[in-house]
């Protein structure tokens, strides 16, 4: 204990100075501090044994978080190589429309076939032989009779 310890008592003086009694008042000074010890002692005993206890609570709620975060990448990992292998599927049929998309377009830019000129029978082009000759000479006298038609138009005028 310090000096400045307001439970230490002053030993008295005495008007014999013997040094044995001196002795003896410093044990008794000095059993208070080791009963104030022995107290907090089991006090501090008691806080240590709690933040011990607290530390190893937070270290397996730790521990915990970590095995289910574990668990769910497990889960994940599952989910990812399902749909890895339905993307590859369909980018298998994006492609498979891609060629069929450009076989349609490089159809629509070839021309279509000609259609080929039916063939007429030879009575029919006969007939149609005479059909044109006869307009033929339905023009010709269209133009006479127009002629005829001005010239009288112009005499009776």
């Amino acid at each position: 204990m310090s000096e400045h310890d307001p439970n230490h008592t002053p030993p008295e003086s005495s008007a014999t100075a013997d040094p044995a009694p001196a002795a003896a008042p410093e044990p008794q000074a000095a059993a208070p501090a080791a009963v104030s010890d022995a107290a907090a002692s089991p006090r501090h005993r008691r806080k240590a044994i709690g933040l011990a206890a607290v530390a190893i609570l937070l270290l397996a709620g730790g521990e915990l978080f970590l095995f289910r975060a574990q668990l769910g990448a497990a889960g994940q990992s599952a989910r990812i190589e399902q749909l890895s292998t339905r993307i590859g599927a369909l980018r298998g049929r994006v492609a498979t429309l891609e060629q069929k998309l450009a076989s349609v377009a490089a159809a629509a830019n070839k021309p279509a076939p000609a259609t080929p000129a039916p063939a007429l029978p030879a009575d029919l082009a006969a007939r149609i032989g005479k059909i044109e000759a006869s307009i033929a000479a339905l023009s010709t006298t269209t133009l006479a009779d127009h002629a005829a038609v001005t010239r009288l138009r112009q005499q009776s005028g």
